[in-house]
C-alpha cells in the first residue's frame, strides 16, 4: 500500500511530482531490501551520478508502473487531490487514469466535489457522502450515549442534561436532529 496526502497550506503536497514520487519511493521501500536497491540503480541510472528521480510526470508513471509489477496487490491511496491546484491537477488525475487503466493497481481518491474531477473521474466507481448527515447524526446519537454511560467521568449531574448536550453537540456539528 503507498499513500499520499495533499495538503492545501503545504506546497510540497500539491504537486502531482511530489505525489508520484512519493508514492514511488513507498512502493521501493516495500520490497526486499536487495531488490529494491537493484532496482532503483536500474530505474533511476543518474543515481550513482548524484541525481535524483526524473521531474517528468510521464516516466514517474512508468517507474511505477514497473515497480507495481513486483507486487502480487498494490493499493494507492489519494486524500485530498481536490488540494491540488487546478492548473496542477490534469497531470496527477493523468496519474490516477493510468494507475487504474494501464498499471492495474486498485486505487482510492478522495476529494470535494470538483467539477474537473467529477468529470474525469465519471467511469469510476464513486461513493457520494452528500447525504451522510442522517447517518452522521445516528452515529453522533450513539458516540454520545455511550460516552455519558461512563458515570465516573461524567458524575450524576451530567445524567440530567444529556439529552440537552446531545442536541447541542449534534446541532454544533451543522447537522440538523
Amino acid at each position: 500500500m503507498a499513500y499520499f496526502y495533499c495538503q492545501y497550506n503545504n506546497e510540497l503536497t500539491k504537486t502531482p511530482l511530489n505525489v508520484i514520487i512519493t508514492l514511488l519511493a513507498q512502493l521501493l521501500h516495500g520490497l526486499d531490501s536487495t531488490l529494491s536497491e537493484e532496482l532503483v540503480v536500474e530505474l533511476f541510472p543518474g543515481i550513482a551520478r548524484g541525481q535524483g528521480p526524473p521531474a517528468c510526470v510521464r516516466r514517474l508513471i512508468h517507474l511505477v508502473g514497473r515497480v507495481i509489477e513486483l507486487y502480487h496487490r498494490v493499493m494507492i491511496v489519494i486524500d485530498g487531490i481536490d488540494e491540488c491546484p487546478l492548473e496542477l491537477r490534469r497531470e496527477l488525475l493523468d496519474f490516477i487514469g493510468s494507475v487504474v487503466s494501464e498499471i492495474k493497481a486498485r486505487i482510492l481518491i478522495t476529494s470535494r466535489k470538483e467539477v474537473n474531477i467529477e468529470d474525469e473521474l465519471k467511469h469510476f466507481p464513486t461513493i457520494s457522502l452528500d447525504y451522510e448527515h442522517v447517518n452522521l447524526k445516528e452515529d453522533m446519537q450513539k458516540l454520545i450515549h455511550e460516552e455519558f454511560l461512563d458515570t465516573k467521568k461524567w458524575g450524576r449531574r451530567f445524567q440530567t442534561l444529556k439529552d440537552e448536550i446531545t442536541t447541542s453537540l449534534i446541532l454544533g456539528s451543522g447537522k440538523n436532529v
